[in-house]
């Protein structure tokens, strides 16, 4: 063994102090960088592994009329699909069996466990239904009912709801005083045997609020069974799911994942959309042709008295007569049917998991970069200085035959040592410690079951070269400084820096009122500037976390506070159903007149969407459609605009907050939404309503909101962008 190397060794043990100080600052800053990128790919893998396993969507389409077996079959030819597997679903109301009071929005879907290829559920208590009188319901349905799994719920469906939709678009030709009638409804007694996890909503109802600032207040819940209503047996279908053969490929919240979608979205729109909603109006037409045609023979008292020898010779007759004169005004009453293709990348839940994770990755990727600077800073000064200490023995080295790179050699060494023990510290505790607690947070805010630790060798390996490197290299550089000089000089004990003045002393009535100690102090900075911008980069970068952090905490805390103290001057908000808004209303006002209440708006609260709308090219054709290019938005149509202004304040962020009053020129769009989309005041954008009925627009101004996407608009501006001829075709649920 060499003489030098015992040398080394020796000096290493020697100066173990400032090895420990290399080896934690390495530690903490691959702890940081592998540790929230650990927590935030393990959340995404797990996500992407339960939407695998779950057979999860890539597409789904639905339809203003309804969509058929020839849907799913054209569906099915096209070369991108994997899988189609088509869904019924029908609005309904539910309450407890032992409480009629409390009525919830249901959506009552059709699920039989044995033959469901996408869209599975994960169940997470109970059993799942063994039988058409039993059902699933999510974990939110059960935490905000207070029901149990056990309980029994009573499930009210309208039957024109679960009636045949050819001829719900409809019939208003037919002027039978039937209409006029109350709706007749379908009662139905399920038992609650199991809660399950349902792909489209991952939002976790009983951790950190999540319900309040994530979830739309006018979402339905949905109840799974397999039973079928009595009135629903040949309904259309409610929805086609699609999965995508690319897609299986990749991961889903990768850029790839996100064009594969794109393209079959356009594929779709151009090889199947037009011509199946031109078939479906035809066949929604041809059936209340045939429908009305039946229906006036019925009722023909004339007919009634011809001969039976002529009378199907006769009706066949009159039949085509009648059709040929009924057909083109149901035509014109029948709405063109059109398809709405959303993506799995355009859920809620997906688009939140997908932006909260994002957003804790940026820390990841600022703050290492933090901890990067300090170690470089600190090993600068701390093998500048162990050279300096060590510049005799260098000197004797070097005089013996030694090279200039056995004395950089064993510095460099020390560095390394140093920085890959602290790093391989912190890939342990970044990969186990910091993803367990991160993941316990996100856990808090999303329901996604068996998420695991996972370790990145490639990822983990980078980080500690990321630390090592840089430290190696300025060590390199500092010794090899020193080892220029000759032997001779470095046996020479290093003279010190000539003292320079310096500014405090030409102020004499501070300098003269300075202890000597004091001077010295000033001097030395003077003299070792270097070394002052070190400790001052250093000591700065480490303020700068902890006041990062603390700045973190406090905007978090405070938000709501200054969302619903500041921007939100309503107490509560209600929402309903439509058929139970004037029960609901008459109760507020009854509070109204006690004194209980001091201001009432009735409102139109529903989900939407809005994306901004794409330039046109050179060529005159529009750019294809980006699927991140939109965003999920509450939309709060009112009819009194100036009631609201005393609920909300209504602040213009492009105008020093002054505030901006709601008019029927355009909406008023939240700064969240307009931040995510880079929409600004006048854009011009595209906004999809409950119904899937599009309209463009320009936004009249970006308004303060801090939490949640809100779009604001009166009751006129919302009946002219979507066609409504008269205030009654808006009715309030809030």
């Amino acid at each position: 063994m060499s003489a030098l190397f015992i040398s080394a060794v020796r000096m290493w043990i020697h100066q173990w102090r400032r090895f420990c100080v290399l080896a934690v600052i390495a530690m903490l800053g691959v702890a940081v960088m592998t540790g929230i990128y650990a927590g935030c790919n393990d959340m995404l893998l797990g996500t992407d592994s339960m939407y695998s396993k779950l057979r999860a969507y890539d597409l789904q389409i639905v339809s203003t009329l309804g969509l058929t077996k020839d849907d799913v079959a054209a569906l099915r030819k096209l070369p991108i699909v994997s899988e189609v597997e088509a869904e019924r679903s029908w609005k309904a109301t539910a309450h407890s069996s032992y409480d009629a009071s409390s009525s919830y929005a249901m959506n009552l879907v059709h699920y039989v466990d044995l033959h469901k290829k996408l869209n599975r559920l994960h169940l997470l208590h109970g059993t799942m239904p063994s039988n058409n009188r039993e059902a699933v319901v999510t974990q939110r349905f059960l935490h905000d009912s207070g029901l149990k799994i056990g309980s029994t719920v009573v499930v009210n469906l309208q039957k024109s709801t679960s009636a045949n939709s050819n001829s719900s678009n409809s019939n208003s030709s037919n002027k039978k005083s039937s209409n006029n009638k109350k709706d007749e409804f379908e009662t139905y007694r399920l038992l609650i045997t199991g809660s399950v996890l349902d792909s489209n909503d991952l939002n976790n109802p009983d951790g950190y609020q999540s319900k309040a600032f994530r979830n739309s207040v006018t979402s339905r819940y949905p109840i799974f069974t397999s039973f079928m209503p009595n009135s629903a047996s040949h309904s259309p279908y409610s929805a086609i799911s699609v999965r995508l053969n690319e897609a299986e490929k990749v991961s889903a919240f990768s850029k790839k994942y996100r064009a594969i979608v794109d393209d079959a979205s356009e594929e779709i729109r151009a090889r199947v959309q037009s011509s199946r909603e031109k078939a479906r109006h035809n066949q929604v037409v041809d059936a209340l042709v045939n429908f009305e045609t039946k229906r006036i023979i019925a009722t023909n008292p004339k007919l009634q008295r011809i001969p039976d020898a002529v009378k199907e010779k006769v009706k066949k007759q009159i039949s085509e007569k009648i059709r040929k004169q009924i057909k083109p005004e149901i035509q014109k009453k029948v709405p063109q049917a059109q398809w709405h293709i959303a993506t799995r990348i355009s859920n809620d839940s997906y688009a939140s998991l997908r932006s909260d994770v994002s957003s804790i990755q940026s820390l990841g990727y600022a703050f290492p970069v933090v901890f990067l600077v300090v170690a470089m800073m600190m090993s600068l000064t701390a093998m500048a200085r162990m050279v300096e200490e060590e510049r005799g023995l260098i000197g004797t080295y070097l005089s013996l035959g030694y090279g200039r790179s056995a004395a950089v050699t064993r510095h460099a060494f020390f560095a390394i040592f140093a920085c890959f023990i602290g790093g391989g510290i912190g890939d342990i505790v970044g990969f186990l410690a910091i993803p367990s607690l991160l993941l316990k947070i996100l856990r808090g805010l999303y329901a996604v079951p068996d998420v695991r630790l996972r370790y990145d060798w490639l990822y983990g390996s980078l980080c500690v070269l990321a630390f090592v490197i840089p430290v190696a290299i300025c060590t390199i550089i500092v010794s090899w400084r020193e080892t220029r000089q000759v032997p001779a000089a470095l046996l020479r004990p290093k003279a010190p820096k000539a003292g320079a003045r310096v500014l405090l002393e030409r102020l004499p009535w501070i300098w003269k009122r300075m202890s000597f100690l004091n001077k010295v102090t000033i001097r030395n900075l003077a003299r070792f500037k270097g070394r002052l911008c070190m400790t001052i980069g250093g000591v700065a970068g480490c303020t700068a976390l902890i006041v990062c952090g603390l700045a973190l905490n406090d905007t978090v805390a405070t938000l709501g506070i200054r969302q619903y103290e500041g921007i939100y001057r309503y107490d509560m908000i209600a929402i309903s159903t439509l058929d139970s808004f004037n029960n609901m209303k008459q109760s507020v006002e009854k509070d109204k007149s006690n004194n209980l209440v001091e201001t009432i708006l009735p409102a139109y609260v529903s989900s939407g969407e809005i994306a901004k709308r794409q330039n046109v090219s050179n060529d005159g054709k529009s750019k294809r459609n980006n699927v991140e290019d939109a965003e999920s938005v509450q939309m709060i149509v009112v009819k009194d605009a100036s009631t609201l202004a005393r609920l909300v304040r209504l602040q213009n962020i492009d105008n020093k907050l002054q505030t901006v009053k709601l008019t029927d020129d355009g909406p008023l769009l939240s700064q969240s939404a307009a931040a995510s989309l880079d929409i600004n005041r006048g854009d011009a954008i595209t906004v999809t309503n409950t119904s899937f009925k599009r309209a463009t627009v320009k936004v009249r101004a970006i308004v303060r909101n801090l939490i949640g996407s809100n779009m604001y608009m009166t009751q006129r501006c919302y009946e002219r962008l979507f066609n409504a001829k008269s205030s009654k075709s808006l009715k309030h649920n809030a």
